[in-house]
């Protein structure tokens, strides 16, 4: 992240981007779903949307809450995927599921705000799709 982000020293996403690839070799899934994001952005690397989604996909097959929410996200919205309500609503409950609650409450303060952010966001998501009926039956 502070290669990626240029956090202290020069932004360098080639460097952030090996780092990240010797962390997924290690089983990493913030840095499967790090470096995904990336080559589904083309940020600072030349997008790959395939690669980027079968990182994300590995990285929320080991529960990796921010992988799982992206690919809520992209599924509900279309974004970089074909849209699809069904699955996007899926991603969107294991999100909230991935998140034992105990589990925040022992984190540091960064952590336990972006977990935070993402379950909050994940729970509206999933409450809208009940609410309208997407990808599911209105409840």
């Amino acid at each position: 992240m502070v290669l990626q982000q240029g956090i202290g020293i020069n932004k360098d996403a080639g460097k952030a981007a090996y780092w990240f690839s010797r962390a997924i070799a290690g089983g990493n899934s913030s840095a499967m779903t790090n470096l995904g994001t990336m080559y589904i952005k083309g940020t600072d690397i030349e997008a790959d949307t395939i690669k980027g989604l079968e990182l994300l996909e590995r990285g929320a097959g080991l529960g990796n809450i921010a992988a799982l929410y992206n690919l809520a996200y992209m599924n509900l919205m279309g974004t970089a995927v074909e849209k699809n309500l069904k699955k996007g609503f899926d991603y969107a409950v294991r999100t909230v599921n991935a998140v034992p609650k105990e589990a925040i409450e022992k984190d540091d303060e960064r952590t336990l705000r972006n977990k935070n952010s993402i379950l909050a966001d994940s729970e509206f998501l999933v409450a809208a799709c009940y609410d309208d009926g997407v990808g599911t039956q209105p409840d």
